[in-house]
């Protein structure tokens, strides 16, 4: 029987996922943590699969927005194997129900568990059988929506997310960080904003501001920043409307903020 997905916007149960390499990727504990979640049902003997695996969409974004992103880090990204009889072989291009090595060139989490429907019936109206391929989004709030495997490029995907996922968190309560505490505000902004460092430590301090295309807008290197309370006011009078990635560079740790300008 063919399932009917939940409709768009709606909250699913949280779920557990295993990866090839028995990571556990809990879905509550990782929006939890401000990260959206991306996840490609597919089958390791399906065409139209490999096709969009072919595209490397899903690897780019993550290689931009992943653990170690180049712009941010607020995406977690996972291939989950959903077929029930799929091989680790069959993963590796060497079993015998398998049209490709789907772990070739690829370091976002890859999943082939006993049970798949564990995972992918929290998304479904009804227990049935799904299409292959189909994506969806699990945003920071839990709500899910689907993804089009039409989208192929990283621009268009991430314009996708900030419009399913909204602009959330937006905080400006003073955070505590290992050897720092920092603080943005105001968001939402108008003309400028703040960042408040207090530093316990001499520390290397940048910052770049993206939009949500991932090109930079506005980048400054601080250099060496003695201990102490720091205060740095970004000028947004040149700067259009809208959501804005900020992440700002203290020693070797990287933090990122979302800033809604509104003039």
């Amino acid at each position: 029987m063919q399932a009917q997905w939940l409709p768009d916007g709606t909250i699913v149960n949280n779920f557990q996922m295993t990866d090839i390499n028995s990571n556990v990727i809990d879905a509550y504990q990782t929006t939890a943590t401000g990260k959206h979640i991306i996840i490609d049902f597919s089958a390791t003997w399906c065409g139209n699969c490999l096709n969009y695996h072919n595209s490397n969409v899903l690897e780019d974004y993550y290689q931009a927005y992943g653990t170690n992103g180049t712009m941010t880090q607020d995406a977690q990204v996972v291939f989950y194997e959903a077929d029930f009889s799929t091989t680790n072989n069959d993963l590796n291009g060497t079993g015998t129900n398998t049209i490709a090595d789907w772990t070739q060139g690829v370091s976002h989490a890859i999943c082939n568990e006993a049970q798949p429907s564990d995972v992918y019936h929290k998304f479904l109206a009804n227990p049935g059988g799904i299409g292959f391929p189909s994506v969806v989004v699990l945003c920071e709030n839990n709500r899910y929506y689907r993804v089009s495997t039409s989208i192929t490029q990283v621009a268009a995907l991430r314009s996708l997310i900030i419009d399913k996922c909204g602009s959330t968190p937006l905080s400006t309560a003073s955070i505590q960080e290992l050897n720092f505490e920092y603080d943005i505000y105001p968001n939402p902004a108008n003309t400028q904003f703040t960042i408040d460092l207090k530093l316990d430590n001499n520390e290397h301090v940048s910052y770049t501001l993206t939009n949500t295309f991932g090109q930079t807008i506005l980048s400054q290197d601080l250099n060496k920043i003695n201990a102490g309370q720091h205060k740095e006011t970004i000028n947004l009078n040149d700067i259009t409307a809208g959501l804005y990635l900020l992440n700002i560079q203290v020693g070797q740790r990287s933090i990122s903020q979302k800033i809604m300008v509104a003039h």
